[in-house]
């Protein structure tokens, strides 16, 4: 048996073994007994349901998270094996990347020092590719959530000023925002599945805050345990805080408008300039040439 052959063969047992082990570990047993487990346990328990909203909550303990469930929180990955998941990714990745360099430096390159370093350094590329790929839906997913926390809040003030309670108005605009703005309707679900749990308002935005790792959030919590210990009108707080955001969004844009100039220096000069200079200065070279080789006859 050749070595590439080998290396697939030994891959594919890993992954067999992995999926194995995965699927007896998240076999669930008693329903009942599960979810005390993950009250005791003070880990968070979310089921989907339709549409991608949270239909079932345990337990929300954001404190309690480690840095690595924090991530894989705020990235959307909620699910109780979501670790396991992780680490199995990084691992298989690892393994399937190795064993696509170990051939390709067998096929393609000769013996040498390069033989180890390729699939070593395949092989570390593929453990920090999950790494990579769950900050990035991190950044993705804050940023836009902290874009669309203004318009919901003018949807909730409507609601608000309109008769509801602000608990009523948060379930109706979760409901119906799920397509608009899917990262912070799903948020809002589970806020609002928090409230019926009996969990206080004040810790509940905190939960919130902590889940998302939004600073708007958290600024939004602070307001409103305020509003509730002074017992001020949650519309007019509401309001102000959306205005107080949508400037911070605007100055936010500015700020990037004036970064844009220094980000295109880079692209411009490696590679913009240099085909305006061989277009430009490419006819002048050729009869500047032509030119002299004429006379030098």
């Amino acid at each position: 048996m050749s070595i590439p052959i080998l290396a697939i063969t030994i891959f594919l047992a890993l992954f067999g073994g992995a999926i194995i082990i995965l699927l007896h570990l998240s076999r669930s047993r008693d329903p009942i007994e599960r979810r005390l487990r993950d009250v005791r346990d003070g880990g968070v328990a979310v089921e989907s349901g339709p549409g991608g909203a949270p239909s079932l909550l345990v337990t929300i303990d954001p404190a309690s998270y480690s840095s690595l469930r924090a991530d894989l929180t705020r990235a959307g990955f909620r699910g109780r094996n979501a670790v396991t998941w992780y680490w199995i990714l990084r691992v298989l990745a690892a393994l399937l990347l190795g064993a696509i360099g170990f051939w390709f430096q067998r096929r393609f390159i000769a013996q040498g020092a390069i033989e180890v370093l390729l699939p070593a350094g395949a092989a570390l590329g593929g453990f920090a590719l999950p790494y990579w790929i769950v900050h990035g839906r991190v950044t993705k997913r804050r940023e836009n959530i902290r874009r669309s926390i203004p318009n919901v809040l003018d949807l909730i003030i409507v609601c608000v000023e309109a008769g509801l309670s602000l608990n009523a108005a948060i379930q109706r605009i979760a409901k119906e925002m799920r397509h608009t703005y899917p990262e912070l309707a799903s948020e809002l679900s589970i806020l609002n599945q928090e409230f019926f749990l009996g969990v206080g308002r004040a810790e509940a935005f905190r939960n919130l805050a902590l889940r998302t790792g939004v600073d708007e959030l958290r600024s939004l919590a602070t307001v409103l345990m305020q509003s509730d210990r002074l017992g001020t009108s949650i519309a007019e707080v509401l309001r102000v805080q959306a205005e107080i955001l949508r400037t911070k969004r605007r100055q936010r844009a500015m700020e990037d408008a004036q970064k844009m100039p220094i980000k295109l220096l880079f692209p411009l000069i490696l590679f913009i300039f240099p085909a305006l200079l061989v277009v430009i200065l490419g006819p002048a070279a050729i009869t500047l040439y032509r030119s002299l080789t004429a006379v030098s006859r």
